[in-house]
C-alpha cells in the first residue's frame, strides 16, 4: 500500500513539473532579430547601487552581451576558453563583450569574472527572474550580439 502512495506522488509531482515547464517556455518570448531589448534592469551582485537599463550598459555601435552564471557548471567548463576575452575581433574592428549574470543574487559572478579575466567593469546581474523570461533565457551561457544600445541583432551558438 506503501508504494502505490509513493507512485502517486511521484506522478503527481512530474505532472506538476511538466506543467510548470510547458508554462515557462509558453511565457518566454524568443527576441527577432532588430527587435529592441525588452525593459530589462541590472543591478551590482555585490554593493548597492540602484538598477540601470540593460540598455545603458550596452551603450554604443555594438556590443556581444554573454549571460552566464558563476556556479553554471557548463559555465564554468568554458570559462578556461574565454580567459581574457573583453571583445570580439570583427573586419570593422573590436565588439566590446558585456558580461552579465543571469540573477543579480549571483555572489560570486565578480569572483568568476576576475579569475577568468572577463571584465574590468563591476559585475552585474539581471534584476528579476521575470526580466530574464522576457530576454527569452531559459538556459546558459547565452551570446547576445546587441546594436545601437538596445536592439538584437542574433545569437551566438546555444551550448
Amino acid at each position: 500500500m506503501m508504494t502505490n502512495a509513493r507512485g502517486g506522488i511521484v506522478v503527481a509531482l512530474i505532472i506538476v513539473l511538466l506543467v510548470q515547464l510547458v508554462r515557462i517556455r509558453a511565457e518566454a518570448s524568443p527576441l527577432a532579430t532588430g527587435e529592441a531589448l525588452p525593459a530589462v534592469r541590472v543591478v551590482l551582485t555585490e554593493g548597492k547601487a540602484p538598477p540601470i537599463d540593460i540598455s545603458d550598459l550596452l551603450s554604443g555601435d555594438c556590443h556581444l552581451l554573454v549571460l552566464f552564471h558563476s556556479q553554471c557548471p557548463v559555465c564554468e567548463r568554458l570559462a578556461p576558453t574565454w580567459s581574457g576575452l573583453t571583445e570580439v575581433k570583427s573586419g570593422t574592428g573590436g565588439i566590446p563583450i558585456r558580461w552579465v549574470s543571469v540573477t543579480a543574487s549571483d555572489s560570486g559572478a565578480a569572483a568568476f569574472l576576475r579569475r577568468h579575466q572577463l571584465d574590468s567593469a563591476p559585475a552585474m546581474g539581471i534584476k528579476s527572474i521575470r526580466e530574464l523570461k522576457a530576454l527569452g533565457v531559459e538556459v546558459w551561457p547565452r551570446f547576445f550580439l546587441v546594436a545601437n544600445g538596445n536592439r538584437f541583432v542574433g545569437e551566438g551558438p546555444r551550448i
